[in-house]
């Protein structure tokens, strides 16, 4: 890729917000007061499956200052669907505000209305339900099982389909070598710092939220069509996230919490705490896949046959979502004559499933590249030399039809990431036979770039330029805590010539942002919505220009907008931005703006490779990572540091998959690890020698050649540190996380 000299563009800028963040003046959603403000707590359900008899508020009546006990016949009696987005979505609608059958261990049964935040806690805690407990239906194999009762009246695998590309038959009848395994992946809860929290108020007629969620347009159309309010008297601001990772996707507290404030004209803050966070909100599907991969004698990938069960808990959520977005990404990483996917999503009396970050890539990822590994050992092969033989490459089209691949960089993940890791060295190194055991472990991957092939991909931005020279720009950006904002201020920032702290870039507001539905998801925002923010900017820009050159009476060909002056190519000051708009105003009665529509035409793949050393303790079953190398296939890094941070929090939440996270279920489906003293992440103590290589070979269509970076970058390290036990120790240990019960247990088995 030709280097090119930017002014902003890959530098790493301060992020605009990072003075309030660190000093703490920001204000988070739970930071908010507003006169004569409610608070609301939930009361969960502690049974996984039962009939509630009877609830008992009359303690909690007693405590002063509650207002209101909400249950199932004191709200609408509708039923959603959390994932839909798109006001023609259809995914099944099952879930419930509040429920009298609940179906999992932290299911929604009552809300505690009060004026203050400790007298709903103590209230709901002295409201006593009567259940009648019911069989839990608790794991993928029985809700399998055609003789188990189903959860709901469709039953309990409402989503069973078949795709394959290629004669699959012919290829796996003539393959000489077929390797098969099981993977399972665990639920996975987000841990955000900031539980999920929700301020709502009703104020002429409008009902207005401020929520830290990822879809604001989502939550305008469902509290809409549970209100029964015309979709412009609903408004949502995007509020400073405290951490989302894909928790705050789909919409849990702010339906319950926008009919409260509807209900009661008066503004209500509900809150979760952290048990409920992790029970009652959503978590990431747990995954059983078997894999079945035909190799020939030489090594090349003929077929693969995947069986991919998903259980997307109590209520049906994203349950098709997240199993065809797992298809998509098996087929743009490895070429292959054949392969057959079948997907089938279950449900189970357990926390709902639903968006994590990589949304399927880390499942469909640990099921595949520890089958890779596998089948490489099984053929002798190294598995460096194994996937290079059979990677994609930018000419070979995606077999099931999805949009082009892109400008495909693996190889360069692949071959940079190796030699700066040593593989060949470390990989043919005996893992020595004493207590502790070294091995080294890879995984390569793929990921997208927002919705385009899939559903419609759009996006709208508004530029305007203010009288003191600001460029204001309304957009319905949602800054997950990222830095969004500042890669959109330095994208318009370049695109423009202005300087950076004049770009002010607003966040997500029903009430005068453009309309976006999609909001932040599908590693949509910087290929797709930083590329509107390019092309609006150099709209505007051409706009001053114009208006410049014939104030100026000079040819628009001899000037230039750098650094929020006006100059000729020699640079010589003509007219700063205050200037212009003034003049502009006077002198044509018009604010110079730009309205900009975009459509993405585009959703190519983000590419990476993680290589991975451990040291296993084989006495104990712990394992200590030594060293981590993640190479990345970025395009261009709008902003390195924001970058190498993404990929540092990505290997650090894919790092927990690996090794600890898990939410663990008792016998009768209750959640047992429902705090951090018992539900462990990787701290940062824990944390091993990362090594970051950005490969940036420019991707058409992206603003500077940009792609994503957020979600790919929390896929790869957790097939990786399984490929890396596995070498140390010559198992074949294949159900994640790699505890150390299950490593010894694994080791009982070799």
């Amino acid at each position: 890729m030709e280097t090119i000299k930017y002014n902003v563009v890959g530098q790493s800028v301060l992020r605009l917000d990072g003075l309030e963040k660190v000093t703490g003046t920001i204000k988070y959603t739970g930071d908010y007061t507003a006169a004569g403000m409610l608070y609301a707590r939930l009361v969960t359900s502690d049974q996984a499956s039962a009939k509630i008899l009877s609830i008992d508020s009359a303690e909690a009546l007693k405590v002063p200052g509650v207002v209101k006990i909400y249950t199932a016949a004191d709200v609408p009696k509708v039923l959603y669907s959390a994932h839909n987005w798109l006001m023609d979505m259809s995914d099944l609608e099952d879930e419930p505000l509040l429920t009298m059958d609940p179906k999992h261990d932290g299911d929604r049964v009552a809300i505690v209305v009060a004026e203050t935040d400790e007298a709903a806690i103590t209230a709901a805690r002295r409201i006593r339900i009567d259940y009648e407990p019911r069989p839990a239906v608790i794991d993928i194999e029985s809700a399998l099982d055609e003789s188990t009762p189903g959860i709901h009246s469709y039953g309990n695998v409402p989503f069973d389909t078949v795709k394959e590309f290629g004669s699959f038959d012919q290829v796996f009848s003539k393959a000489p070598h077929i390797i098969e395994d099981t993977v399972t992946t665990p639920a996975q809860h987000h841990a955000a710092i900031e539980c999920h929290v929700c301020l709502a108020s009703m104020e002429d007629g409008v009902l207005t939220l401020k929520t830290p969620c990822q879809i604001t347009f989502q939550v305008q159309m469902m509290l809409s069509r549970i209100t029964g309010l015309p979709m412009t008297q609903v408004r949502i601001i995007k509020t400073a996230t405290g951490g989302s990772f894909g928790g705050k996707s789909q919409p849990v507290l702010e339906p319950l919490c926008g009919y409260l404030a509807y209900d009661l004209k008066k503004s209500v803050l509900m809150t979760m705490d952290r048990a409920q966070s992790i029970v009652s909100s959503r978590r990431r599907n747990s995954v059983r896949g078997r894999i079945r991969l035909a190799v020939s004698e030489e090594g090349k990938i003929l077929g693969r046959d995947l069986d991919v069960v998903t259980d997307t808990g109590a209520y049906f959520s994203n349950g098709a979502a997240v199993s065809m977005a797992m298809l998509k990404k098996s087929v743009r990483l490895y070429k292959m004559e054949s392969q057959r996917y079948r997907a089938r999503a279950v449900i189970t009396n357990t926390p709902v499933g639903g968006a994590a970050r990589g949304y399927g890539s880390p499942q469909i990822h640990a099921l595949t590249e520890i089958n890779i590994e596998n089948a490489a050992r099984v053929l002798k092969l190294d598995p460096l030399d194994f996937r290079l033989a059979n990677i994609v490459s930018g000419s070979d089209a995606d077999p099931m039809g999805g949009p082009a691949l892109g400008n495909v960089q693996i190889e360069a993940c692949l071959r940079q990431g190796a030699a700066r890791f040593g593989w060949k060295e470390k990989y043919f190194k005996a893992p020595g036979s004493g207590r502790y055991r070294t091995g080294v472990g890879m995984a390569a991957i793929v990921h997208g770039n927002g919705y385009f092939g899939g559903f419609p991909e759009f996006t709208a931005i508004q530029l305007t330029l203010m009288p003191d020279g600001t460029i204001l720009v309304n957009s319905a950006l949602h800054d997950l805590g990222c830095g969004t904002l500042t890669v959109a201020s330095q994208i318009i920032s370049e695109a423009l010539g202005v300087v950076l702290e004049k770009v002010k870039v607003l966040e997500a507001d029903t009430l005068r942002s453009p309309y976006d539905p999609a909001g932040t998801q599908a590693c949509r925002v910087t290929f797709v919505c930083g590329e509107a923010a390019r092309q609006g900017a150099e709209q505007l820009k051409e706009k001053i220009l114009k208006r410049a050159s014939e104030l100026l009476d000079l040819p628009m060909v001899t000037l230039q907008l750098k650094d929020s002056i006006i100059t000729d190519l020699s640079g010589l000051p003509l007219m700063d931005l205050p200037t212009l708009a003034s003049k502009c105003h006077r002198s044509f009665g018009e604010t110079l703006c730009v309205s900009f529509d975009y459509q993405a035409s585009a959703n190519p793949g983000s590419y990476g490779a993680n290589f991975v050393e451990v040291e296993v303790d084989t006495w104990t079953g712990f394992v200590q990572v030594k060293q981590i190398v993640a190479a990345h296939d970025i395009g261009k890094a709008i902003n390195p540091e924001f970058v190498r941070g993404q990929i540092y929090g990505g290997i650090q939440m894919n790092l927990g998959y690996a090794l600890c996270e898990e939410i663990v279920l008792n016998e009768d489906g209750s959640v047992k690890n429902k705090s951090f003293s018992k539900y462990h992440v990787i701290n940062a103590p824990s944390m091993p020698p990362v090594e970051v290589i950005l490969i940036e070979a420019g991707e058409p269509g992206g603003p500077y050649g940009a792609k994503s970076i957020g979600e790919s970058s929390s896929v790869a390290t957790a097939p990786a540190v399984i490929n890396a036990i596995n070498h140390a120790l010559g198992t074949r240990l294949s159900v994640l996380p790699a505890t150390p019960e299950r490593i010894i247990e694994a080791l009982s088995d070799y």
